[in-house]
């Protein structure tokens, strides 16, 4: 069984799962720094589990007991994905992030975001969709 560790988590808002936010550690021990979304009150994430959208503050960040496994904690990577809105002449920057199994390349990323429930909405409420979107840059966080 994976050792036990301390690090930032959200909880997924359907089923209550720990969601692992990237982190730097010295030694392997959480030192209190983890990723937050530059400029942003909010982080939107979609978690590839059920491709729930939940919205977070920085409030919601917890540091908890976590199984580590591997290098970062995870199987998964976070990713940022920034989208413009396609609504008419909206073209409102939209940015979600997703976490997702490594092995999850770029389009795929794109499928989840698009496909999660509720969807991702720009500033004005409009729902990202594949056909209403433009894609502008998808790639893992990196911390």
């Amino acid at each position: 069984m994976p050792p036990l560790g301390y690090a930032p988590v959200v909880h997924c808002q359907l089923r209550g799962e720990q969601i692992l936010l990237p982190h730097q550690t010295h030694g392997g021990i959480y030192v209190g720094q983890h990723y937050w979304p530059t400029g942003s009150q909010f982080l939107t994430l979609v978690c590839n589990e059920d491709a729930h959208v939940s919205v977070y503050s920085k409030q919601d960040v917890q540091v908890e007991e976590v199984r580590i496994e591997g290098h970062n904690g995870r199987d998964t990577s976070l990713w940022i994905a920034e989208f413009e809105c396609g609504q008419g002449n909206c073209n409102l920057p939209v940015v979600v992030h997703a976490r997702a199994k490594t092995g999850f390349q770029t389009e795929q990323i794109a499928d989840l975001v698009f496909s999660a429930k509720p969807g991702a909405t720009c500033p004005e409420g409009h729902t990202l969709s594949s056909s209403h979107a433009k894609v502008i840059d998808i790639k893992r966080v990196q911390m």
